[in-house]
């Protein structure tokens, strides 16, 4: 495993304990408040895109406490809308909201994700994640390329990513 390797699994299990809180199909009407709530770094705020406008899985809603943001990207809780006012907790993943595309392949119902990692000012690493039923899997390897090929390897899906201080996620819903 080459150090680059070594430092991206390094900071996505970091958060890792504090994650675990949040249980799978866990339902909410507030997937932010639930995310900070579950956190060492609440004051920090959060980081939140919708895929209403994705290719494909247009249900999906990502919320990061942005203590667990890097260059690389995030660690994002995935949340499934069920209706107008709830949403169902369903994986957590690590993304950057502008390096990623769900492709046709499925498992488990859920698309395949291709994903892109900035690692340097030269070069970042592409990888894919499948779904198994729980968990957004990585598989495989991760292939290196230059920044410059970034464009030509991933169609990013349209997505805005909002940042919400602690006091905005506190007001939302009361």
């Amino acid at each position: 495993m080459n150090l680059v390797a070594a430092i991206l699994l390094l900071l996505l299990f970091r958060g890792t304990p504090a994650q675990t809180l949040v249980k799978a199909g866990e339902i909410t009407d507030n997937p932010q408040r639930l995310v900070s709530s579950h956190t060492e770094s609440p004051d920090q705020g959060i980081a939140q895109f919708d895929c209403s406008h994705c290719s494909a899985m247009n249900d999906l809603f990502f919320v990061a406490v942005t203590s667990e943001c890097g260059n690389a990207g995030c660690s994002f809780y995935v949340f499934q809308k069920i209706d107008g006012k709830s949403y169902k907790y369903v994986t957590n993943i690590f993304l950057n909201h502008g390096a990623f595309q769900f492709l046709k392949t499925m498992h488990h119902g859920r698309n395949d994700i291709v994903f892109y990692h900035h690692m340097s000012a030269f070069e970042g690493e592409l990888g894919r994640y499948e779904f198994d039923g729980k968990d957004s899997l990585e598989v495989g390897e991760t292939e290196t390329i230059k920044n410059s090929d970034f464009k030509s390897r991933i169609t990013s899906e349209p997505v805005v990513q909002i940042y919400r201080s602690k006091e905005e996620v506190e007001r939302a819903g009361s």
